[in-house]
């Protein structure tokens, strides 16, 4: 299709400017339906602003050229290239992974190790050593909340709450403790375990890892991979393969709902 040699309006600028206003919708829309949260770690939705913002002022700086005459040449059906983006983000919608998109080099349980001369502690990843990186973050390393003399480890708090027991666990020993997490296991957990299990976040979803406490239960039977629970116990040091770990004793399980957003973040 041949266009006229003079436009009154410069088609190609009409074309570059509705693409990009596609984008600045979608990035919009993506920000108000909280599918960026699926992906990514929240601090980077600044960036998705400074793109929204910048789109803006790409769409303004092409109104001055809306008039500007082209020689005619075809229609750059190119440019439908650009589309297809948006169109796969409503074709193929976001999910959130569960514990079988997770690699067991990236499944950590949390290991105490004594040290007999100055009494320190480390945390052993036995998968994967390259990860411990992302557990030694900046932490609130106050102490756990205890709420009536049960120590109360929810979403938002289990991450500091599994480094508080890395560093100071002896402190912790023998207590009530309720935590909430969804179920996992694999070939290294028994019988009688599973892990209460949360997916920690550092920057965007190609770095989740599973980080989690060993629970003793006997009737693991009776639970669902990724079912989330509250598990009620009393926190020991384990015993066996286990005994450099915490270990909750389990008490009572009760089903809970899942999160609108499954992720914890480190900081």
């Amino acid at each position: 299709m041949k266009l006229r040699k003079k436009q009154p309006i410069n088609i190609y600028i009409i074309l570059q400017s509705s693409i990009i206003i596609l984008f600045l919708l979608a990035f919009i829309y993506i920000l108000k339906e909280d599918w960026l949260l699926k992906y990514l770690h929240p601090r980077m939705a600044k960036y998705v602003w400074i793109a929204i913002v910048l789109f803006a002022g790409i769409i303004l700086s092409y109104i001055k050229q809306l008039f500007s005459y082209k020689k005619g040449k075809r229609i750059p059906y190119s440019y439908l290239i650009f589309l297809m983006p948006i169109l796969l983000m409503f074709l193929v919608p976001p999910v959130t992974i569960d514990s079988s998109s997770i690699q067991e080099s990236r499944v950590n349980r949390m290991s105490i190790e004594s040290n007999t001369t100055n009494n320190t502690e480390s945390v052993k990843d036995e998968r994967d050593n390259s990860s411990i990186s992302q557990l030694n973050a900046p932490f609130n390393n106050s102490a756990l909340y205890s709420n009536n003399g049960v120590l109360e480890i929810e979403k938002d708090d289990f991450y500091s709450s599994l480094m508080e027991l890395y560093y100071d666990l002896d402190s912790y020993v023998g207590q009530q403790i309720a935590i909430e997490g969804f179920v996992y296991r694999d070939d290294l957990t028994q019988e009688n375990e599973f892990i209460v299990s949360q997916l920690l976040m550092s920057c965007c979803v190609a770095d989740v890892q599973l980080i989690g406490l060993i629970c003793e239960y006997n009737h693991t039977e009776d639970l669902l991979m990724d079912q989330w629970v509250k598990v009620h116990g009393t926190l020991t040091r384990g015993e066996g393969d286990n005994q450099q770990m915490a270990v909750i004793k389990v008490k009572q399980i009760e089903e809970i709902d899942e999160p609108n957003h499954i992720y914890i973040y480190p900081y």
